[in-house]
């Protein structure tokens, strides 16, 4: 990705965090993202207390697939698969708004 890209990314993830976690919650969970290459990847940390550590449980990925953004989760818990339920998209911001919806509950269970 260039750096436009990475940098317009970046800042849709800071912001996407920011209102996803708020401010009186981020004691006791996190949200994290790391980019490698064409693959983003989103976690979960939480506090362990007794190792004074955060653990990350990763949950979602984002990969660039000829020019198009595909969405994986980890359904089984393990592995990653491709999510039918989100369509691929040129638009980050358009998967990134499809994986908060998650009218199916695949990535968010309520």
């Amino acid at each position: 990705m260039d750096s436009f890209t990475l940098k317009r990314i970046r800042t849709l993830l800071e912001g996407y965090i920011g209102l996803k976690v708020p401010a009186e919650l981020r004691g006791e969970v996190r949200l994290t993202y790391q980019i490698r290459e064409t693959t983003i990847t989103l976690s979960e940390e939480r506090p362990d207390w007794t190792q004074r550590a955060w653990n990350a449980t990763e949950f979602v990925q984002f990969r660039l697939e000829d020019h198009e953004w595909r969405v994986y989760g980890k359904p089984d818990g393990d592995e990653w698969a491709s999510l039918s339920t989100i369509a691929p998209s040129r638009n980050f911001e358009e998967v990134l708004e499809q994986v908060e919806m998650d009218t199916h509950e695949v990535i968010w269970v309520t």
